[in-house]
């Protein structure tokens, strides 16, 4: 056993617990880790965006006032003269003066300071608020040491613009120091002159933009496109080259985004600006904070290789420790006992099944000693009520081995007869043999007793023979009270089992006896009181001192004319009147109050009236079956003397029926001419055939159609179909409609019909009704 149950043992099951133990929490540990790297990367992302809103408001601000300044400048009279003018010659110094002076007044309303010209297409004139002169002299002057190529000037300031341009390049101050710097070129136009414009040019130094933090200047890119993935400014060292991030990618619908820039991961934190097309992008490298987070990450990694090693170490050890003692345990029971089980038991459950088993096997012999010495007991009552004999063989000692002890000297029997039929559960549609049934009404009867009994105190002692059951009853003590207790209590046995179950009975109780010795006499008395009360179906208990005060008769009525009714009724073989005369002749010697003894001496002068006719019949050379009455005379029970009363006279009956039957039959040339005669009288009846017309002149259907194929050469379904046929062929020349043709010649169905008369004739019934017209 031990090694078919080896490849289910309860150590596979222990390795693998021991696993999930050392598993689950390494599980949760790098779920942990991985939490963490998630949490970390979302708090990055969410400094970014508080950072980034941070640089919107501040540049926002710095864009609002340039936008505010070009928005002053472009209504202000004078300038808006300057637009109108097409020639240098029409420009005064005056004017340009006045213009430098109305620019300065609006610088000082501003929060900023910027650098800014006008550049005056026309003329060919640029202003400012420090000077203003050509538009070559004036880069000559102001902006060719700024780092501004002449060219690239040239290109960005003539042209036309429908909408602000930004431009970005590298500022040199006089002191030599190299500044990001965007120039911010806005057109300026007049409604009334479309062909008259000028650019006004707005400089932001690097002075006038957000100062990146510096603590993130190692790890961050800080960046300002616009909408044509220029780069306008740029903070830190992680992004060399231009268009290395596209514009239209960069959605306002999800402001983090992780992607590769040249060969490395980052992630991409933006932000719109409110005042022009330019977003503000941070870009951090995943590879500058995932440096410690590495760190921590192999450590932790190590430690779960280590924790991995000892706790397999550990399982083994424990796995060992433990499972020892158990497959000793197991070769023990296997040792001694010589007992196997199914191969898919472990250990554990191979223990627990062998220790159900004993306990079982311990059960159900305790189950059989109890059943057998409870049959014993009630083997032994019933012996005691039954053979005054035995009773006076027996001594106290001997009943006692049985577990039979009494209280006193007083004893009863109550005894119960329960007649056959349904239960002993209402509305129980199983379906349960008649022993089983017995055995439940006997426990029903014993439980319910003895409970109710033993509440008053009351010993009582089980016993059962056929249908039959009884008590003897042992009360505690005699007193005015017996009785009454004892009616009393069979009173709620009998409600008790009349309400919860489907069972007819009735019961006696004998007088009382003051002798153990005497519970014979005892049980003969309940059973004269029970006999009677089954003959006139009493249903309240009977004492028998009450029993023996009732008037009885003791001769039985049985008048020569039933007895000549009997006999007649035999001779035609009428079973049912037979019995019915029976019974009724019975029950009127009960109504006359007859004994039982009485009724018992009837039986068998109506079993010597069977006999008697009999002899008679067989005389007349009847064919009468072998009866015997023998087993009447061995019946104690009413009911079952009459059954086998009846049980004779319907065999009687049924052998005097079926030699009736024979004699009757008739000839060959009879038989034929009835049959004849039946087809041409229930031609018209629609049930009519072979079947039914044996049934009718009492022979089998196979003779009477191979007598009818011997006189009439045809069989006699065929003749039946031409019967019907000839009557069907003189109601069609009536001009009667087919269906009802077919109906009153008897055809089941206007299609049948229609079948057998084509199957006939050769042609169909409308056809044969032409052809016959034109005949006529």
């Amino acid at each position: 056993m031990f090694k078919r149950i080896k490849n289910k043992s309860v150590i596979h099951k222990w390795l693998l617990s021991y696993i999930l133990i050392l598993i689950i929490p390494l599980l949760i540990f790098l779920g942990s880790i991985s939490q963490f790297l998630n949490v970390y990367k979302n708090e990055i992302k969410h400094s970014n965006s508080l950072i980034l809103e941070q640089a919107r408001i501040q540049m926002d601000q710095v864009l609002y006032e340039a936008n505010s300044f070009v928005a002053e400048i472009s209504i202000e009279p004078m300038i808006t003269r300057l637009l109108t003018m097409e020639k240098r010659s029409d420009v005064t110094a005056y004017d340009l003066y006045d213009t430098t002076l109305i620019l300065n007044r609006l610088l000082l309303t501003k929060n900023e300071e910027f650098q800014f010209l006008i550049h005056l297409l026309r003329p060919d004139i640029t202003v400012s608020n420090l000077s203003y002169n050509s538009g070559s002299e004036y880069f000559n002057i102001y902006l060719s040491q700024t780092g501004l190529d002449k060219s690239t000037w040239d290109n960005l300031i003539q042209k036309k613009y429908s909408k602000p341009h930004y431009f970005a390049y590298e500022y040199v101050r006089p002191s030599g120091e190299t500044r990001n710097r965007i120039a911010i070129i806005s057109p300026l136009m007049v409604a009334k002159y479309p062909g008259m414009y000028a650019n006004i040019v707005v400089f932001i130094d690097e002075d006038n933009l957000v100062e990146y933090r510096k603590e993130y200047a190692d790890r961050d890119t800080f960046l300002i496109m616009d909408s044509t993935n220029q780069i306008l400014y740029k903070s830190g060292d992680h992004i060399t080259e231009q268009n290395v991030l596209d514009y239209s990618m960069l959605t306002s619908e999800n402001n983090n985004i992780n992607t590769v820039v040249g060969e490395e991961n980052v992630i991409v934190s933006h932000i719109d600006s409110k005042a022009s097309n330019w977003k503000y992008i941070i870009i951090t490298s995943e590879k500058a904070y995932m440096e410690q987070l590495n760190i921590l990450r192999n450590s932790m990694i190590l430690s779960v290789v280590l924790c991995c090693v000892f706790g397999g170490l550990i399982i083994i050890y424990l796995l060992r420790h433990n499972y020892t003692p158990l497959k000793s345990v197991v070769q023990s029971i296997e040792e001694f006992n010589a007992r196997t089980s199914e191969n898919t038991m472990n250990e554990f459950q191979y223990i627990t099944h062998i220790i159900n088993q004993l306990q079982s096997e311990k059960k159900i012999n305790s189950e059989i000693m109890k059943k057998q010495k409870s049959t014993l007991s009630a083997q032994m009552v019933l012996n005691l009520a039954e053979n005054r004999d035995i009773a006076n063989e027996l001594d106290i000692p001997t009943l006692e081995k049985y577990d039979i002890r009494f209280q006193s000297e007083l004893f009863l029997v109550l005894t119960f007869l329960v007649f056959e039929g349904e239960g002993p559960f209402p509305d129980d549609n199983e379906v349960i043999d008649d022993n089983e049934k017995n055995t439940m009404i006997r426990l029903i009867f014993e439980n319910i007793t003895q409970e109710l009994f033993e509440e008053r105190k009351i010993k009582t002692f089980f016993f059962h023979t056929g249908r039959l059951m009884g008590f003897i009853i042992n009360p505690p003590a005699e007193n005015e009270r017996v009785i009454n207790d004892i009616y009393e209590t069979h009173e709620q046995i009998t409600k008790s089992i009349n309400k919860y179950f489907l069972v007819r009975f009735v019961s006696a109780i004998s007088g009382i006896h003051r002798s153990w010795k005497s519970i014979p006499d005892a049980y003969s008395e309940a059973l004269q009181v029970i006999e009677y009360n089954s003959m006139f179906n009493e249903n309240k208990v009977i004492f028998y001192h009450e029993f023996v005060k009732m008037p009885m008769e003791e001769n039985f009525y049985y008048p020569e004319e039933t007895e000549n009714h009997i006999v007649n009724n035999l001779k035609i073989g009428d079973a049912k009147v037979v019995c019915d005369t029976i019974k009724k002749v019975i029950n009127l010697n009960i109504d006359n109050n007859s004994t039982p003894v009485t009724i018992r001496y009837l039986m068998v002068n109506i079993a010597g009236t069977i006999i008697k006719a009999i002899n008679q019949f067989e005389k007349q050379k009847y064919p009468v079956p072998q009866v015997s009455f023998e087993p009447l005379l061995q019946e104690n029970s009413i009911t079952d003397m009459y059954s086998i009363i009846e049980e004779n006279v319907h065999d009687v009956c049924n052998a005097i029926k079926k030699h009736r039957a024979e004699q009757s039959k008739p000839s060959g040339g009879d038989l034929y001419s009835q049959a004849v005669n039946i087809v041409k009288e229930h031609y018209s009846d629609k049930n009519l055939s072979v079947s039914l017309i044996a049934d009718k002149l009492n022979v089998h259907l196979v003779h009477l159609s191979r007598t009818f194929m011997e006189y009439r050469g045809d069989s006699l379904s065929n003749y039946i179909n031409s019967v019907r046929l000839n009557e069907a062929k003189k109601l069609i020349l009536k001009g009667e409609r087919l269906e009802t043709v077919s109906e009153k010649v008897g055809f089941g169905s206007l299609r049948t019909f229609m079948r057998v008369f084509k199957k006939s004739e050769g042609i169909t019934p409308g056809q044969y009704k032409k052809s016959m017209e034109k005949t006529n």
